[in-house]
């Protein structure tokens, strides 16, 4: 483990900015961080996809391919194992197209396509690379309800379509900027597709679209200039929907002209869901709000977007449809039912229920549709619900639902088990040039921010024992700060009878002083590492037991909590330490990490342990670049979807089964995480960390420590804003790289943060560049996101048309498009 660094910085005394030195961000679904993939075609494709060319062609029809009033004939395009529509498939002895018509129809599809005589398949798009135009004479299977009529061939659909669904005509490849081409709507999916963005703008009202970079959409009333038309091997990146169409480039729009109507074709993309909807505007490409914030009794609590299917519904209790759909109508609908969850689907549809998985949250955009009863409130989408939650709790700054809830991300009930501890590490490899003044700095500092104290990361340099010993001696004399060793076996040793002699040592060392963290009255002792140690005895379990009798010869006891990095199954055989300390359990990690945060590795690592202790992670976030002539660490890990917020909701939801969590870190410079001051020792970092100070992070910190610590969150008693961007985009292409783009970049999203806690309600407007978002928010915790574009950042609060906070980083910070480097 090497030491990672960071920064923030305070603009003006209560609203704060702070600024993550990531060299780069990739924008992705939110809630998903499904990752717009990118992959490049070689070139123009000679094959040709139903819904980009036939849309814009007239639609023709053969005497012996009838349709259903409504619907008509497209052509005979193909199939294959990957089929062209995804959404529903079945097989009927009466097989026709009117009666395969007829049950894509009573499913909101607006496609319909038969095949093989017998089967019957539909969909809102074409998939997988399919629907390509093929001879008529393959869609030659007569259908098993009328011998008269063809039903497509061997992977050959004969497909049919709304008459009234929308048509696309491409227009060309347009270059596109910071200055934005297209000025109407906009959105972004990690399942973008050239037809869901014709919907979505279509929906809005426009009759032009561009979709650029694989998942971004634009919307136009009017066509863009024929000057600003490059060649179409500008755009040559893949839809994010993987169906193997192009949507744009970098900074290039694949544009269309639309026509027909969108009434009946479900958009799988769209702007954000969410409970702020019918009071915020956006004049930026995409933003989304989260709200936690304390509103009346008869506003529902938006909990996220989640996945939903008719064959797996993720509320199982009453539904019905409601022509007259809106959160709040489902939600008290709902209540009366005795239920406190409720979700809207679809624009009308409204689920009840008891319980529902965190595990299948998606992105905010994927719920999108307006509600049947009220244009300005949105109702889920197309397989996606908006999940609400009935019962707010007053007395929490942060609305909370009851015990049915308490598991969600972001709902900050608090339960009541005790005091538990916050713990920071503290990377003493970094604290050369410390004196006792700087132990005294970071120590206050770190108690006002609701820490209980600080591991001590240490290797087997002699200075660092010094420096230790500093330590111990301020906070014996600051009275309840405490510390304990979190020994560094990688860099210590622990292998010989020697290493266990001088282990102990360390221990015995600073176990008597008044400064030392205790846990069951026994002496609290972690390290880095430790699975593979023997101490000389033979075998892990053999060598910490040796261990622990020499400390005990010394008349202390320890109480063991190791981070380790084993798979959780080999917990039960492993008896040696007393609980875990799960460190990688702050971040999304590797190339699996594009998705927001979860539990799911608290509970794996829990439900292994059993009744031994489980101590958990939390960090703002993770980057590192060093190259292979150092520590050979390059890569990012999501830091997204207001990570250290994310997370501390998490582990309060989780309090009643954990005593103490650790903050990772706080100076690590060289993986990015510190909240402490940038100091002078530095590993090598300064080219991500100089100019980013993170310390901001520190009263936030502090807002959530005392929920953590005590189980009740303080009171907001004056308006603060938090706001925290990356300095240039993902896919950024640097002018002067170092090395190349970061492990893991595409996991990550361009999209700049805020968290605001207001002390009553106020209007709060955000800005990355000329992207903006406003919002008319509640008292309470509120998170906003909006799209990067280059330029400063800002934000202000305004309440009674009266302005009350505002900052800008004009001067501090920019982000831009072309950064020299990708620190």
């Amino acid at each position: 483990m090497t030491n990672p660094p960071t920064s923030l910085f305070s603009m003006i005394p209560t609203v704060l900015v702070l600024l993550l030195a990531l060299g780069f961000t990739y924008e992705a679904d939110a809630r998903t961080g499904r990752h717009a993939r990118r992959a490049s075609l070689a070139g123009p494709t000679s094959t040709t996809n139903v819904e980009d060319s036939l849309l814009s062609r007239s639609l023709h029809r053969s005497p012996d391919r009838r349709a259903t009033s409504g619907w008509e004939y497209v052509g005979c395009v193909t199939d294959g194992g990957s089929r062209a529509l995804t959404d529903y498939s079945g097989t009927d002895s009466s097989n026709t197209p009117d009666n395969c018509i007829a049950t894509c129809a009573s499913k909101g599809f607006i496609y319909a396509g038969v095949e093989y005589g017998n089967q019957c398949y539909c969909g809102n798009t074409l998939s997988n690379g399919q629907g390509v135009t093929a001879k008529e004479s393959d869609c030659s299977s007569a259908c098993t309800g009328n011998k008269s009529v063809k039903c497509g061939g061997a992977y050959r659909l004969s497909l049919y379509r709304k008459s009234d669904a929308l048509t696309m005509s491409p227009m060309g490849c347009y270059a596109d900027g910071g200055t934005r081409l297209m000025t109407g709507a906009s959105t972004s999916s990690g399942s973008l597709s050239l037809f869901s963005c014709a919907t979505f703008c279509s929906q809005k009202g426009f009759s032009y679209f561009g979709a650029e970079a694989g998942y971004q959409c634009f919307c136009s009333a009017s066509a863009p200039p024929s000057a600003k038309q490059i060649a179409d091997s500008s755009c040559g990146t893949q839809c994010a929907s993987g169906d193997g169409t192009i949507c744009g480039g970098n900074y290039a729009l694949s544009v269309y002209s639309i026509s027909g109507s969108s009434s009946s074709a479900p958009s799988s993309t769209s702007s954000s869901a969410s409970a702020t909807k019918s009071t915020s505007t956006s004049t930026s490409k995409s933003s989304s709000a989260s709200s936690t914030t304390a509103s009346p009794s008869s506003t529902p609590t938006a909990i996220g977007c989640f996945s939903d299917s008719s064959s797996n519904r993720l509320l199982t209790g009453p539904s019905r449809n409601d022509d007259s759909n809106t959160n709040a109508r489902c939600s008290a609908w709902c209540a009366s039912q005795g239920y406190d969850l409720s979700g809207t689907e679809y624009a009308k549809q409204c689920f009840c229920g008891s319980t529902y998985s965190t595990s299948r949250a998606i992105a905010d955009s994927s719920c999108s549709y307006d509600c049947s009863g009220s244009s300005s409130d949105t109702c889920g989408g197309y397989n996606a619900i908006s999940l609400y939650c009935s019962k707010p709790v007053s007395s929490s700054p942060t609305t909370s639902c009851n015990a049915a809830c308490t598991s969600q991300v972001g709902v900050a009930s608090v339960p009541s088990s005790g005091r538990k501890n916050l713990w920071a590490h503290h990377m003493v490899g970094n604290t050369y040039s410390y004196t006792a003044a700087t132990w005294s700095d970071d120590i206050s500092q770190a108690a006002a921010a609701g820490f209980d104290g600080f591991a001590l990361n240490h290797g087997s340099s002699d200075w660092q024992f010094d420096r230790m010993a500093d330590a111990y001696n301020v906070a014996s004399a600051q009275g309840s700060f405490k510390l304990f060793l979190s020994i560094d076996v990688t860099a210590i040793g622990c292998t010989q009878t020697s290493d266990a002699q001088r282990f102990a040592s360390i221990v015995l060392r600073y176990a008597n002083s008044s400064a030392q963290a205790t846990y069951n009255s026994k002496v609290l002792v972690s390290t880095f590492a430790g699975d593979a140690c023997t101490f000389g005895q033979g075998s892990a379990q053999a060598g910490w037991t040796y261990l622990r009798q020499l400390i005990k010869a010394g008349g202390k006891d320890i109480y063991l909590i190791p981070a380790i990095f084993v798979d959780p199954s080999r917990f039960s055989s492993m008896t040696w330490f007393d609980g875990l300390l799960n460190w990688d359990s702050a971040w999304p990690t590797g190339s699996s990490g594009g998705q927001p945060l979860t539990t799911a590795s608290d509970t794996t690592w829990m439900n292994a342990l059993g009744t031994r202790s489980y101590m958990p992670s939390i960090s703002p976030l993770f980057f590192t670049y060093y190259g292979p002539n150092s520590y050979n660490k390059d890569w990012i890990y999501r830091s997204d979807d207001w990570l250290l917020a994310r997370r501390f909701e998490q582990l309060i939801a989780m309090r009643t089964q954990i005593d103490m969590a650790e903050m990772v870190t706080w100076n690590d410079y060289g993986e990015s995480h510190y909240v402490g001051p940038i100091r002078a020792d530095q590993p090598n970092s300064q080219g991500w960390v100089n100019g980013y100070p993170h310390t901001a992070w520190l009263p936030l910190i502090n807002f959530y420590a005392q929920a953590f610590r005590t189980g009740s969150y303080p009171s907001i008693s004056s308006d603060s804003m938090w706001l925290w961007s990356r300095p240039h985009p993902k896919a950024a292409n640097p002018t002067a790289p170092t090395l190349s783009r970061p492990n893991y970049w595409d996991t990550t999203e361009d999209n700049l943060y805020a968290i605001v806690l207001l002390s009553s309600a106020a209007t709060v407007t955000i800005n990355s560049g000329a992207n903006t978002g406003t919002w008319n928010l509640q008292a309470g915790v509120n998170k906003l996101s909006l799209a990067s574009a280059p330029g400063a950042i800002g934000g202000k609060i305004v309440r009674s048309g009266k302005q009350v906070k505002s900052l800008d980083s004009t001067g501090q910070f920019t982000y831009t498009n072309t950064p020299q480097d990708y620190s």
